[in-house]
């Protein structure tokens, strides 16, 4: 495989972590009351949520840099190796622990999601490294 192959594949799971970050993002900064209501979990003051979606907002927006330049983009892929991890230990941590009420769907879906994302970043990353 070339390394142009994999700085492609690199690019193409950041983007995909931009897109899910841009839509968690709008969705918990502009109608976290929907989002909550949907999932059925006990309200919280809203700023809890919106004040996350304006970083996932700016995320996002590291991730489409990211993908229209990689060449500047090193310290933001090792971002997204770690930040995905441990958000989605969080969340999975939280489910299985009890501590969260709502439909499980909502909340484990995204903590395997970010665990999977920041594996294949981690894989590639690792991978490119080799062959330097």
């Amino acid at each position: 495989m070339t390394q142009k192959h994999k700085a492609n594949t690199l690019r193409i799971i950041i983007i995909g972590f931009g897109v899910v970050s841009l839509i968690y993002g709008f969705i918990f900064m502009v109608i976290p009351g929907w989002y909550l209501n949907m999932i059925g979990e006990s309200p919280v003051p809203l700023v809890h949520l919106r004040w996350p979606g304006g970083v996932l907002i700016a995320l996002a927006y590291g991730a489409w840099k990211f993908y229209k330049d990689p060449s500047k983009g090193k310290v933001y892929a090792y971002t997204i190796a770690v930040a995905p991890l441990l958000g989605g230990l969080s969340l999975l941590y939280s489910f299985i622990s009890g501590e969260y009420t709502g439909k499980g769907f909502y909340h484990a879906f995204p903590g395997v999601l970010g665990i999977a994302i920041s594996l294949l970043v981690i894989w590639n990353l690792s991978r490119a490294k080799r062959e330097m």
